[in-house]
């Protein structure tokens, strides 16, 4: 079991160096394979004043999402095909187009109303449980 001092710096971790933690998540270990991605779950490109759902939150609030934006809680390693057919895709538009384990493989919450942009502070939260469970889990 983790202690929660490693447990916050794990989930505290941030895109561009978090892909080594991000893989003690996995249990596929084909890293030489095929060339593996880290992809942000919520796509950065909304994250910028020229997304409208942004632009429409408290100054407060968007400095939250900027942040929470690179955490581990928002990444997830793709293949590289795979994330070059999801680029700037909304995750609640390009999630259906998965099969029905990539939810759980991915420590994706299962509540929908998680997947849109205005619930993202509680889809960090959400997953990250997931994260710690998986994590708790297997060490």
């Amino acid at each position: 079991r983790w202690d929660d001092v490693a447990l916050r710096d794990y989930l505290n971790s941030t895109y561009p160096v978090s892909f080594l933690k991000l893989s003690l998540l996995y249990d596929d270990h084909f890293w030489d394979a095929e060339a593996i991605n880290q992809d942000h779950i919520f796509p950065k490109s909304l994250f910028d004043q020229g997304n409208p759902a942004f632009a429409a939150l408290s100054s407060e609030k968007q400095a939250i999402f900027a942040t929470l934006c690179n955490r581990i809680g928002n990444l997830e390693l793709l293949n590289e095909t795979e994330n070059n057919l999801k680029r700037a895709t909304p995750f609640a538009k390009w999630l259906p187009t998965r099969d029905k384990s990539f939810r759980q493989r991915h420590f994706i919450p299962e509540d929908e109303d998680l997947l849109r942009f205005e619930r993202f502070e509680d889809f960090i939260t959400a997953r990250e449980q997931l994260i710690a469970a998986r994590l708790n889990a297997v060490v």
